[in-house]
């Protein structure tokens, strides 16, 4: 992901956008690795939701905001509010 400045980073580090779900083994396998570490990882995890993350050329700011959408839909899907 290369420098980003402390601002940005602690406003997108928590978004729902830059989470997945990871078993205990992914998660100690990837700690603070950078992305092209983790998206091997991602690529072999038993979710689906973690595995598209592999589908991602680069991971910034952008793709955070992408991936938060995308997630906002399947939200909807997984819990419709009716």
């Amino acid at each position: 992901m290369g420098y980003i400045d402390k601002d940005i980073r602690e406003a997108y580090v928590k978004r729902l956008g830059n989470m997945t779900l990871l078993t205990k083994a992914e998660s100690e396998a990837a700690g603070n690795a950078g992305f092209p570490t983790k998206k091997a990882i991602y690529a072999e995890s038993e979710f689906k939701i973690t595995q598209a993350l592999a589908d991602f050329g680069g991971w910034n700011v952008d793709e955070v905001n992408k991936r938060q959408r995308e997630l906002a839909v399947l939200a909807v899907t997984a819990w419709p509010l009716r």
